[in-house]
């Protein structure tokens, strides 16, 4: 059961796409297991703020960067971005 639901914009699954199979996969297990399982998934993410776009979390996960919109109200993380670091 997951503490966090999780949500995959459109824009994350293109750079899933292009990741490799496994890289792919293992971003997508350290989501479920590491972030979303977590009661707090701020302590695992880098907070970065924007003047223009507001605040996002980036996580490190299996050499690739995800970038995060994290709902407290919701208890909803909703992955943005997906990149090869």
């Amino acid at each position: 059961m997951s503490a966090w639901q999780l949500r995959y914009h459109e824009n994350a699954v293109d750079g899933l796409r292009r990741l490799g199979r496994r890289e792919a996969q293992g971003v997508l297990a350290a989501m479920t297991e590491r972030i979303a399982r977590h009661t707090s998934p701020h302590e695992s993410g880098e907070l970065l703020v924007s003047d223009d776009f507001g605040a996002f979390w980036r996580y490190r996960l299996d050499g690739c960067h995800v970038l995060c919109d994290i709902d407290r109200g919701a208890r909803s993380i909703t992955v943005l971005h997906v990149a090869a670091a």
